[in-house]
């Protein structure tokens, strides 16, 4: 597994047990009544690989909570987390490995109609084999499609998260 997507990995398991631990708290204002568009390399709704963490909180508003640098739209069911390179938006991650709330808070899909509680025949069937599936021990299987930046997480056979990275420059 590249270093990327470990690092993605990571950050899936902080936020799952971040939420977990505070899932009844939301104080932050985030647009509820954004579109929510999931486009592989480029962005999600109006957040977009290289905005700043500022031009996010004006599309979206202030998230409902700041974990280190990652701005946590759990209202929305997605964080946005800034490169390490440029404080940019570097790894934008939607719903929950884990199957939480964020599965269903978040509301978006990509073009091709793949949305959080998607299958793994619906996923190939929009983008064709993954470039690497892993199944994990407890049974989560993980789709990587390198030439999107995307990786697609499963659990129990749905969609439960989704990372995104950008294109390659």
């Amino acid at each position: 597994m590249n270093t990327a997507f470990r690092y993605l990995s990571l950050a899936s398991v902080l936020i799952a047990v971040i939420c977990t631990v505070s899932c009844s708290r939301s104080g932050g204002t985030a647009a509820k009544g954004v579109t929510m568009d999931i486009v592989p390399g480029v962005g999600v709704g109006p957040v977009n690989f290289g905005m700043t963490m500022d031009e996010v909180k004006q599309a979206l508003g202030e998230p409902d909570r700041t974990t280190g640098k990652a701005l946590e739209y759990l209202s929305l069911g997605m964080a946005v987390i800034p490169s390490k390179r440029d404080g940019t938006v570097g790894v934008i991650m939607i719903g929950d490995g884990s199957g939480s709330y964020l599965v269903d808070r978040f509301r978006g899909a990509t073009k091709e109609g793949i949305r959080m509680k998607s299958t793994r025949q619906e996923i190939v069937a929009a983008y064709g084999e993954p470039e690497r599936a892993e199944t994990e021990a407890s049974g989560v299987e993980v789709l990587q499609y390198d030439s999107g930046r995307t990786r697609y997480t499963l659990k129990d056979g749905y969609l439960a998260h989704i990372a995104l990275l950008p294109l390659r420059r």
